[in-house]
């Protein structure tokens, strides 16, 4: 008798088992399953936390968003000739070059490379003579370097955008500038100049300064570190 009522248990409960299979059948469960959410890992190339001197050159440790997602002129890629880039020498004053030069020709619309706040634009501007700007560059020559008012009269006609974190972008030796002002936000692509040849006169071109801090992006940093840098940027 034990070994028979043993037996009924076990057929009850098989069946019990399968009426509960056949009631979630033909009765589907209302509630969704969890949905998935995609997180974006942090990637060791374009770090999410912060990047520091070994990252982007001299200057403070910074956002890594802060140093990123500036946009190339349309129809450009990053130039590669080591000349045209940060961190190479000016022999001729004794300093470096702290931009990226894009060949582009006169009167091209130059574009915000990020969105921010206009903290300079030279709508009086008034070009130096060939003597003036000569006899500076032969004086920071002579210096061993090239004092900073040197360096802006070189730039020529300038447009300054405040990224925040201490991230300045300026664009450089332009032949005009749009009807903006100082302390207007200007959205990512919206036209503020147009190319020129103001300050070095050495043939049209944009030259894009990444500032950061009182540096440049790129100051100090070697080749291949210069080249990650500038890719991170203009990611």
């Amino acid at each position: 008798m034990a070994v028979l009522r043993v037996f009924l248990l076990i057929a009850v409960v098989a069946g019990g088992v399968v009426l509960a299979l056949q009631l979630r059948d033909s009765h589907p469960s209302t509630v969704a399953a969890p949905a998935r959410v995609a997180v974006e890992q942090p990637s060791e190339r374009f770090p999410a936390a912060a990047l520091d001197v070994a990252e982007h050159g001299r200057g403070p440790l910074i956002p890594a968003s802060a140093l990123s997602g500036f946009a190339v002129p349309v129809g450009y890629e990053l130039p590669s000739e080591p000349e045209l880039l940060p961190g190479s020498p000016r022999e001729y004053r004794g300093g470096f070059h702290e931009g990226i030069d894009f060949p582009l020709a006169s009167g091209m619309p130059v574009a915000a490379a990020k969105a921010g706040k206009i903290v300079r634009i030279d709508s009086g501007y008034i070009e130096w003579s060939v003597e003036d700007q000569l006899k500076s560059e032969d004086d920071a020559f002579h210096l061993g370097f090239t004092p900073d008012a040197t360096l802006d009269k070189l730039r020529g006609r300038q447009v300054w955008i405040d990224h925040g974190h201490g991230v300045i972008t300026r664009y450089a030796h332009l032949q005009s500038v749009e009807a903006l002002s100082v302390g207007e936000i200007v959205e990512q692509g919206v036209v503020i100049g147009r190319v020129g040849n103001s300050g070095t006169k050495a043939g049209p071109h944009l030259h894009i300064e990444i500032r950061v801090g009182e540096g440049y992006l790129g100051d100090g940093l070697s080749r291949d570190a210069l080249i990650r840098a500038l890719r991170r940027a203009f990611s």
